[in-house]
């Protein structure tokens, strides 16, 4: 046996389905293997994004901590020169962080206060995304 198998045959695995923890333990022969599925309640979720807001219209979502590496501020300049100012489509950034005055700033700099909103962290952000029209994701990388 394989240094390799006699290791893994030790540890105790996390499976994310019954279907892939069978295939595991048919094709590798474990036995202490574990399912754990899907740790996302969606019966919640549905249940949050149904919470009222403000009525902000149409708009589009970006969410997250207000550092550079997310790159807020580059979603605030580029903003004006898309279809969607021209739509009248609305810009909503939930979050918060060390950029959050900088950013407010920008936004009333670029004269465009009623058009982009900048909101605190809400624990419910499912609310405001089953409302947009999309999200976007401006940041250099995430995980």
């Amino acid at each position: 046996m394989s240094i390799c198998r006699w290791s893994l045959k030790s540890i105790n695995r996390l499976i994310v389905s019954k279907v892939i923890e069978e295939l595991v333990k048919k094709k590798y022969l474990f036995r202490n293997t574990q399912t754990l599925t899907n740790a996302v309640d969606f019966n919640e979720i549905d249940t949050k994004k149904t919470e009222e807001i403000e009525n902000f219209g149409d708009y589009v979502l970006a969410i997250g901590r207000f550092i550079e590496l997310k790159q807020f501020d580059k979603l605030i300049k580029i903003y004006p020169e898309t279809e969607l100012l021209k739509r009248n489509i609305k810009l909503l950034i939930l979050g918060e962080g060390e950029l959050e005055h900088d950013l407010k700033q920008m936004v009333i700099s670029k004269n465009l206060a009623n058009h982009i909103y900048i909101l605190p962290f809400h624990s419910n952000p499912y609310k405001y995304m089953n409302r947009a029209k999309f999200l976007i994701l401006p940041s250099k990388r995430e995980g």
